[in-house]
């Protein structure tokens, strides 16, 4: 796991324009990746960024990555908690509610209810739900079920940002100075 994958995978986060990014990445050896996370979660959390694997198996890790300040926001929006407590989740929380999360990745491949967990709209997250990944009005960064405009904006100012981020840290800028 290199900074130049954390920051192409993770900018808006890092920029502080996004609660969380989800990124796969692969490893040669578990203690060589243990290590890299240990290194890179220490550095990151004394920037208010959290870093963890969310599922772990054949040389391959799910990571992600938030800001946990971000994180409780979102979760106190009444309608995202209201929606996450109806799947099991502990909104008052970010850290048990991510723990619920990594807990459903046991028993779901993929629990579209981490749009919320990434900023993505209520709106899209349920639309993503009830219609099971079809019937929507637009495909960017996600599926979009709501405010079409609004989404991709937000996927421009995602994309502007990542792709800043990687030409400052291609110039010499470290992960640390991309940081806000």
């Amino acid at each position: 796991m290199s900074e130049e994958s954390i920051v192409r995978n993770c900018a808006p986060t890092l920029a502080g324009m996004k609660t969380g990014n989800l990124f796969s990445t692969f490893f040669e050896t578990r203690s060589g990746f243990v290590e890299d996370l240990r290194t890179y979660r220490a550095h990151l959390k004394n920037k208010g960024i959290e870093f963890l694997p969310i599922r772990i198996s054949d040389g391959r890790a799910l990571m992600y990555m938030f800001r946990p300040d971000s994180l409780q926001r979102d979760l106190s929006q009444p309608d995202n908690s209201e929606f996450l407590r109806g799947l099991g989740y502990d909104t008052e929380d970010p850290y048990k509610a991510v723990g619920a999360l990594i807990r459903r990745f046991r028993y779901f491949s993929f629990p579209h209810e981490i749009g919320l967990f990434l900023s993505y709209p209520l709106e899209d997250v349920r639309g993503f739900i009830d219609y099971k990944g079809a019937c929507y009005k637009y495909a960017g960064l996600w599926k979009v079920y709501g405010d079409v405009e609004n989404s991709k904006r937000t996927f421009k100012r995602y994309k502007q940002c990542t792709e800043s981020f990687c030409r400052r840290l291609n110039a010499g800028a470290s992960m640390d100075d991309l940081i806000a």
